[in-house]
């Protein structure tokens, strides 16, 4: 994990070392005799097209060399350089799951915590934004009412609102795991949750035409009263 997160977080900060890295492994991937270190690149250079994409005058030998991996990594590279050509570069070097489910050859599956208890499973990849994440959930759950619903993490008890633009959410992940290991955690075991939630509330709904949009917001609401984190005016009787 360090030497990813050097590797890769020195091309984050210094766009011009990003050509250098992928030809280098490029070269290694090309007729590499040795099985081994041949699937270590191949794992490497995954990491690499979903933290950010090579020059646009590189992007087609990139793309030939990657039309050469196994057929287990051939559409998901391919796609995974599109989307991070579409979604931009990143601003954190790959998280420790991230990692773990390159070199085990899967998809990473994050877990949407509602407040009312329930929960998603989502497949996501490095380019995916809070807005996307946001969209799929809505789309899901045939929310109609969207409106400032936005996508939150939390680690311990701290918790911090991603929104619902085009920040990439593994970026905040791998923060979180960054954070937990100065506070010398191990970051496979970062305290991470992710929760979708109403931030903005708008006085125009109609809740009445969404009965999923209302029943998450009142799960919100009493329990945000309940914590304190909502406060409440007292009123007189008959007011209400």
């Amino acid at each position: 994990m360090e030497l990813i997160h050097y590797i890769i977080g020195h091309c984050i900060l210094k766009p011009e070392l990003r050509n250098e890295v992928y030809c280098h492994v490029c070269k290694q991937l090309i007729k590499n005799p040795l099985k081994d270190s041949a699937n270590r690149y191949w794992v490497f250079i995954s990491l690499l097209i979903g933290s950010f994409p090579p020059s646009p005058w590189l992007v087609p030998y990139v793309q030939k060399v990657l039309a050469q991996s196994p057929p287990i990594h051939a559409s998901v590279l391919g796609k995974l350089l599109q989307r991070t050509l579409e979604n931009g570069v990143r601003c954190q070097p790959p998280s420790h799951i991230e990692v773990q489910c390159a070199l085990e050859k899967r998809l990473v599956e994050l877990q949407i915590t509602f407040m009312d208890g329930t929960y998603q499973g989502l497949v996501v990849d490095a380019a995916t934004s809070s807005k996307e994440i946001v969209q799929k959930l809505c789309d899901r759950i045939g929310l109609k009412l969207s409106f400032g619903f936005s996508l939150y993490i939390s680690m311990s008890s701290k918790v911090a609102s991603l929104g619902s633009g085009s920040d990439h959410v593994l970026d905040a992940v791998s923060q979180c795991e960054q954070i937990f290991r100065d506070q010398d955690g191990e970051e496979e075991k970062a305290p991470v949750r992710l929760f979708f939630r109403k931030e903005l509330f708008s006085p125009w709904d109609d809740f009445s035409s969404d009965l999923m949009a209302t029943n998450l917001i009142f799960a919100q609401v009493t329990r945000g009263i309940l914590l304190n984190e909502y406060s409440t005016e007292s009123v007189s009787e008959g007011t209400i």
